[in-house]
């Protein structure tokens, strides 16, 4: 059985920007405005995936029995 192996070139502009492929962005699961993650331990191989950013905030949600001002 053969393996499918997938590559991708991209250039980077002068203010260090790239612009991935919508085929790879689909291969990646990631959307236009998601994040994503590159992961290297020591000096092996990156990964690339999706990321997720979860921000918490505790007072900014409604409390108990208090009414929220509007």
């Amino acid at each position: 059985m053969t393996k499918k192996k997938t590559h991708l070139v991209v250039r980077i502009d002068e203010r260090g920007r790239t612009t991935i492929p919508k085929e790879m962005l689909k291969l990646l699961g990631i959307q236009a405005g998601g994040i994503m993650v590159f992961s290297r331990e020591d000096d092996g191989p990156f990964y690339v995936g999706r990321g997720e950013l979860k921000i918490e905030i505790p007072f900014s949600q409604k409390e108990k029995g208090r009414k929220q001002r509007t």
